[in-house]
């Protein structure tokens, strides 16, 4: 069986005319959800088999979210804190990429593949097999942890704009 590695699945947020990930990424998770309404009807009632005591329902809505956990600072290789913080109280409208990282990327130029992104990590070609998740999103939530026994972090919450492509 062909599994992922974790830390090869990326967030990917457009700056400019490229898409780059978030320094320091630790963890990212992509959530989607369906909204159901009830379609039960008094018609549906028919006691002698039980009937008209369950609910029916029918999907409404979809949504999806993607959540970026990071070690805050205020340099460093992709997009940093203090560009994720701008795009947040501007209240921008993201385009962004969830998948797989470009294989054996970033090099340090030692020919040590995936050890150091000088330019953040880039998103891996998309082919028959390999997929990536596109929408637009903003950020509607920004938490900086300031713990006294570790690092500071920033978490980010995008939430979707539309429909995600999955392709």
């Amino acid at each position: 069986m062909a599994t992922i590695l974790g830390k090869k699945l990326m967030l990917f947020v457009k700056n400019e005319d490229t898409y780059t990930s978030i320094a320091y990424a630790t963890n990212h998770t992509f959530t989607t959800s369906a909204s159901t309404v009830s379609v039960a009807s008094k018609d549906d009632a028919d006691v002698a088999s039980g009937a008209g005591k369950w609910d029916a329902q029918d999907l409404d809505m979809f949504s999806w979210s993607i959540s970026a956990e990071n070690l805050f600072a205020y340099e460093g290789n992709g997009m940093t804190c203090d560009k994720v913080m701008e795009l947040y109280l501007s209240g921008t409208l993201l385009d962004v990429k969830f998948g797989l990282a470009k294989e054996g990327e970033p090099d340090n130029g030692k020919g040590e593949g995936d050890t150091y992104a000088p330019n953040g990590w880039s998103q891996a070609a998309t082919t028959a097999n390999v997929k990536m998740l596109s929408g637009q999103a903003y950020i509607t939530s920004l938490d900086i942890n300031a713990s006294n026994d570790g690092r500071a972090t920033m978490s980010i919450t995008l939430t979707d704009k539309g429909a995600v492509a999955y392709a």
